[in-house]
């Protein structure tokens, strides 16, 4: 995981103990940071979650309704959530049935103010501001 991820999953991942499991893709559906269940293919999975904002993105358009905000997918055991997460990056987040219905705008909350919540999003460079000098 990037340390641009790694805050905001953790953060996401300790909101509620209905969180099971979430993910950081790009629109194009390239794998960027996940917590998933052992066996679920990071390639694919991340290759569904950028079609569903696609298709979900689209489909709020078409109908006038304005601009995209959550998509939620019900199954028997709990809830899938897609949102968006910057300008090119989608966030799933899986959880248990018990949904809390605040946990949408908490998840929001921690996606636009992540040091708030202790994440580290990126706001440090990993690199020093000036290179060493190279050795003589």
């Amino acid at each position: 995981m990037r340390p641009l991820t790694d805050g905001i999953l953790q953060s996401i991942l300790t909101l509620a103990p209905e969180v099971e499991y979430a993910a950081i893709v790009t629109f194009e559906g390239s794998h960027i940071a996940s917590v998933l269940p052992q066996g679920v293919d990071e390639t694919k999975i991340s290759a569904i979650i950028a079609a569903l904002l696609s298709l979900s993105k689209s489909a709020v358009e078409e109908i006038n309704m304005d601009k995209f905000d959550t998509f939620f997918a019900k199954g028997s055991n709990g809830y899938l959530l897609i949102l968006q997460a910057g300008p090119k990056d989608v966030l799933a987040v899986s959880t248990s049935s018990g949904l809390r219905i605040d946990l949408i705008s908490k998840i929001k909350e921690i996606l636009k103010n992540p040091d708030k919540f202790g994440a580290d999003y990126g706001s440090q460079s990993p690199f020093p501001e000036k290179p060493p000098d190279p050795p003589t």
